[in-house]
């Protein structure tokens, strides 16, 4: 738990970002720009209030240090909390593209997937 808390409260920004567009790009490759595109739109529904609730704490806070690193830091828990729902997002959506899949090769085979 320490160990967590540290890293969240000295991760870069530019790391946060720097996994955010590797895992897009490896998604594009993997299902293409359309599923990814519906794969991100699914994940900023899920997260829009969140952000929503962020944005309005950022705007309550001064111009300290304390409070541009506290910015920071709830810019990096957005990232991160958007890179995990957009993960589970995509490990769902790749799932239900591999049950079709699946179905599909039975059908071509002629093999019913009712059981």
């Amino acid at each position: 738990m320490v160990g967590s808390l540290a890293i969240w409260a000295l991760i870069p920004v530019k790391a946060i970002e720097s996994s955010w567009r590797a895992q897009q790009e490896t998604m594009v490759a993997w299902v293409g720009a359309g599923t990814q595109r519906w794969i991100e739109s699914q994940a900023a529904e899920i997260l829009s209030q969140f952000a929503k609730e962020g944005a309005k704490a950022v705007n309550g806070m001064g111009s300290s240090q304390i409070d541009g690193w506290l910015a920071e830091r709830l810019y990096v828990t957005l990232r991160w909390a958007s890179l995990v729902v957009y993960l589970l997002v995509a490990e769902s959506a790749t799932n239900i593209l591999h049950r079709f899949t699946e179905a599909g090769d039975a059908a071509d085979k002629g093999i019913s997937s009712v059981g």
